[in-house]
């Protein structure tokens, strides 16, 4: 967080804790921050404010449908079909191939999000701007369910649980051996853990890490480059 930001609303008499809500709710922005600081936070950013991740959307009642018949057990699986773009005002953030995992990062950790909008900005500085003209939108995306059945999120989820490295999709991973651990420091394991939170295996962060000479952000960008290609 921006702790000259944060000094700065203390100094005009606020509280620093809900300074720091309003800032978490404002997306680090000090004038909306003053707004939410004098006017209350909006009850759709409360989960924002508070850390914890966004609630999940109540999905609609099925209508009752008859049961198909069984599948024959010859019948190939039927194949990945990802979901219909967005069109919204942030359509481009949204159908970013990254989106999804951030988006899963974020549900899972919260304390992750001001990392995620960093990593936005280095991609598209002016993402940003948008980002906190649509913020309802914004938490929209966020609140949504992970994309079913993404071969990326899918190989991260695996690798995590099996311990493997991953590999391109419909082909196994290969068992990775338990190397001598590096010396990482605490502000290295601090840095380890923050990677991991974004959805990657430890294995990967620590390579990622070190092969970036411990820059966290740059060892990000490697980490998601990776996924891309692979």
């Amino acid at each position: 967080e921006n702790e000259i930001a944060i000094q700065s609303l203390c100094d005009m008499g606020f509280p620093r804790e809900l300074v720091r809500q309003c800032l978490r709710a404002a997306f680090n922005n000090p004038d909306r921050a003053v707004e939410y600081l004098t006017s209350g936070i909006p009850a759709h950013l409360q989960h924002l404010a508070s850390g914890e991740p966004p609630p999940a959307p109540t999905p609609a009642p099925a209508p009752a449908a008859p049961v198909a018949p069984p599948m024959p057990a010859s019948q190939p699986p039927r194949p990945f079909v990802p979901p219909a773009p967005e069109t919204g005002p942030l359509a481009t953030l949204a159908n970013h191939p990254r989106f999804n995992q951030l988006r899963v990062a974020v549900q899972q950790h919260p304390s992750t999000l001001n990392q995620v909008l960093t990593l936005i900005a280095k991609g598209d500085p002016n993402m940003i701007t948008l980002i906190a003209e649509n913020q309802e939108e914004f938490v929209r995306l966020l609140s949504q369910p992970p994309a079913a059945n993404d071969p990326i999120a899918a190989m991260l989820q695996a690798a995590q649980a099996g311990g493997v490295a991953p590999g391109p999709p419909g082909q196994p991973g290969q068992p990775v051996a338990a190397p001598a651990q590096p010396q990482l420091g605490p502000a290295g394991e601090e840095a380890i853990q923050r990677l991991q939170g974004l959805g990657f295996p430890r294995n990967l962060c620590v390579e990622a890490y070190l092969a970036c000479d411990r820059n966290e952000e740059m060892a990000a960008n490697f980490l998601f480059d990776r996924m891309e290609e692979s």
